[in-house]
């Protein structure tokens, strides 16, 4: 996994309205594109980048296509956003307060997105 790729991949506003539609369950191309009014080829691009950041897996049940979350790469993605925040800030009380403040600021924006709304 890229986090370049994912980075990239989640920017696009209708990427995070697939991961969202993915965090309910696992859903089909023609089951995600009801959710949008663009045509399925471009749902099908979308999805193919989610793919090559490994954001999303898909499984073949018989003559359907199922994509699902790989929250793997979620967790290696806050991981990596903890390890860089605990290397800055470890022996700079200043830095510290600055990091912390701003960690909690991107968390409440998070929290209000709906992509991780419940």
């Amino acid at each position: 996994m890229s986090f370049n790729e994912a980075f990239k991949a989640i920017a696009d506003p209708n990427r995070r309205k697939i991961l969202s539609l993915l965090k309910k369950g696992d859903l089909t191309a023609g089951e995600i594109a009801e959710h949008f009014d663009m045509q399925k080829p471009s749902v099908s691009h979308h999805l193919k980048i989610l793919k090559q950041a490994d954001l999303v897996e898909d499984r073949r049940v018989g003559q359907h296509i199922y994509y699902s979350l790989n929250t793997t790469v979620f967790q290696d993605l806050m991981s990596w956003f903890y390890d860089i925040l605990q290397k800055k800030v470890m022996n700079d009380e200043k830095a510290r307060i600055y990091y912390y403040s701003h960690c909690m600021q991107l968390c409440i924006r998070l929290i209000s997105d709906p992509f991780f709304a419940g």
